[in-house]
């Protein structure tokens, strides 16, 4: 048998070394804290803007292309199950203008919480996440979305990101115009998902939101550019907390009875990562 060279056994004793360690310490235990209760979910209104191409506006249906009517926003309310099972219709309604839309914001004496979807969306599972995100974090707040017209296909990525692009000066709008509509001290809280967040953080840099009219902005997994990102986070407005979410990362939400975690979250000035 030829002789083991000085490299090979230098080798096979630091894996020995390696092994005896193994076998000194013991590995630590894992401890999972418990999930807190989910909170039941119920069918609720939900208010909406959209300037998805309408395909029924008596049954609430959009379709994945844009609205190219001079009204590109079609606003309204409709009845949705935040776990997209149970149908309902009572109460449900498109308005003719967003008069009746900021009426209600202003009427319901209430925060306003702003989903904005991202890539791969319907238009009912935006309403449905909106509806979701009030019931879980148990948060006194009137549900609002606002739905662009993502494709809602797998590999129709490339025509959501274009899209996305076209609804900014719609979104910029509506943003001034809901803020406005808030009720005397309140405030507007954004989330903002995915490829949702380009399309917030764009508008929102365009704007100069009061700060007594903003909570908080949540940003899930954006879908932005890194430079792009900081420049335009920075120019976003005083929200009072902006949390980022990153990768892989989950978020639930940072209202009580909710917590979030995640990992590699890089740090932004200003703003805390989760």
């Amino acid at each position: 048998m030829k002789p083991l060279s000085f490299r090979s056994s230098l080798v096979i004793l630091a894996f020995a070394a390696l092994l005896s360690g193994c076998r000194k310490y013991k590995t630590c235990q894992a401890h999972y804290l418990a999930e807190p209760p989910v909170p039941p979910l119920h069918v609720i209104d939900v208010l909406f803007a959209t300037d998805r191409e309408p395909k029924s506006l008596e049954h609430l249906t959009f379709s994945a292309e844009r609205n190219l009517a001079p009204q590109r926003l079609t606003y309204g309310v409709k009845c949705e199950d935040p776990e997209g099972i149970a149908s309902c219709t009572e109460g449900s309604s498109a308005f003719p203008n967003g008069n009746e839309f900021f009426r209600r914001v202003t009427a319901s004496g209430k925060d306003v919480v702003l989903f904005i979807h991202g890539y791969r969306y319907s238009f009912d599972e935006s309403l449905q996440i909106a509806a979701r995100l009030v019931q879980r974090s148990r948060v006194d707040a009137l549900p609002v979305a606002y739905s662009w017209p993502s494709q809602n296909r797998l590999f129709a990525y490339g025509k959501d990101y274009d899209v996305n692009e076209w609804t900014f000066e719609h979104l910029t709008g509506f943003l001034k115009d809901l803020v406005d509509a808030l009720p005397p001290d309140h405030v507007l809280h954004i989330v903002a998902h995915s490829m949702g967040n380009r399309a917030a953080l764009q508008c929102l840099a365009r704007l100069n939101l009061p700060a007594e009219r903003l909570g908080q902005l949540v940003m899930i997994a954006p879908d932005v550019d890194a430079q792009t990102f900081r420049e335009l986070f920075l120019r976003s407005g005083p929200f009072k907390i902006a949390r980022c979410t990153f990768q892989t990362t989950i978020l639930l939400w940072d209202f009580p009875g909710f917590c979030t975690h995640g990992r590699r979250a890089p740090v932004m000035l200003n703003a805390s990562t989760l």
